[in-house]
């Protein structure tokens, strides 16, 4: 019986018993008749009087008191607790990760502890001078297999419900080295490992010089393709695919020089003075000539005049014109005679 039903019938019951005690106590009261005054004449003796009867009261006795009993309510059961169930504890396992060979790179993040079934993002990135090729999974043979994708740099690894170890690999990447020349085959282009045309292959880093050696005939003009100079020796470094085109053209054939002749005329002064050598009427443009100047017995060379100059008796002359060369002479004085005196 649940407490809410006990407590109502309890009130019932209380009711039912007051109810059964009750008694209504009827009281009856007979009330004396008033009198009426009559006139009597004096003569007439007064009658005598008729005694009222005291009314009689009847009463019903009180009913007897029956003290309230209160009920000692039956204790509620303390329900039991239902237990609770304890949480089912998640698995995590470790995701780690290398770099092969050493240094070659980095993984982000580069380990980890997830649940089996998680997918996680790798982000890969190489160092300088090498390039990513690709991951591999190291497990025992006693595991299940996993999977994982790459896509560029990215790698999706799902969760195995054991430990992982993802290896990024890493390798020096080698670029292409076009040789060729322009027109073909009218030149050499030479490196340390010798003269060569067509494609080869270096690591990253790698510096290459190269030199050019035109055939007979022909000269070095310019570097062109993914070079540029017109030194005939240029160096570069590998850090992608090279082409390395020389170029060349004929040697063209000299211009003339067309030739120019001037007269040199030479002239004595005296004329019978002396004489000028040599005596070129007709000299080629940028003739260089010296002149001597050889007197006549009696005289002697005094200068130069004209286009010459100076008291040499040699002198040089660069020709760009038609010039004159002149030679002074003069009589060679004779001695003066001093008289001895006589005694």
């Amino acid at each position: 019986m649940g407490p809410k039903l006990f407590v109502s019938a309890l009130l019932i019951m209380i009711l039912l018993l007051i109810s059964s005690c009750t008694k209504t106590v009827y009281v009856t009261v007979t009330p004396s008749p008033t009198p009426i005054p009559t006139s009597v004449p004096a003569s007439t003796p007064s009658p005598t009087a008729t005694p009222i009867p005291t009314p009689m009261v009847t009463s019903t006795p009180a009913p007897t008191f029956i003290p309230m009993v209160t009920p000692t309510p039956t204790p509620m059961p303390t329900p039991t607790p239902m237990p609770t169930p304890a949480p089912t504890p998640v698995v995590m396992y470790n995701l780690n990760t290398s770099v092969n060979p050493p240094g070659s790179g980095t993984i982000t993040p580069s380990s980890g502890s997830y649940e089996s079934g998680r997918t996680v993002g790798l982000w890969v990135t190489p160092n300088t001078g090498y390039k990513f090729v690709g991951c591999h999974a190291e497990q025992p043979s006693s595991w299940s297999p996993f999977y994982f994708t790459e896509s560029g740099n990215v790698v999706t690894v799902t969760m195995p419900d054991h430990d992982v170890m993802i290896v990024a690999n890493f390798e020096v990447p080698q670029y292409s080295v076009t040789v060729s020349t322009n027109p073909p085959g009218y030149g050499l282009v030479c490196s340390a490992g010798g003269c060569w045309f067509g494609v080869r292959y270096f690591n990253y880093g790698t510096s290459l010089t190269f030199t050019t050696t035109p055939v007979n005939g022909y000269q070095f003009v310019s570097w062109s393709g993914d070079v540029t100079g017109t030194n005939p020796s240029i160096t570069i470094t590998m850090d992608s695919n090279k082409n390395i085109v020389a170029n060349f053209s004929p040697i063209p054939a000299p211009t003339p020089t067309p030739v120019h002749y001037y007269t040199v005329t030479t002239v004595s002064s005296p004329s019978y003075g002396g004489t000028i050598s040599p005596s070129t009427p007709s000299v080629v443009g940028g003739t260089t000539l010296t002149f001597t100047a050889t007197p006549a017995p009696g005289y002697q060379f005094v200068s130069w005049w004209a286009d010459v100059s100076g008291t040499n008796p040699s002198v040089t002359l660069t020709v760009y014109s038609n010039a004159q060369v002149g030679a002074n002479f003069e009589p060679i004085p004779f001695p003066t005679l001093t008289p001895t005196p006589t005694s």
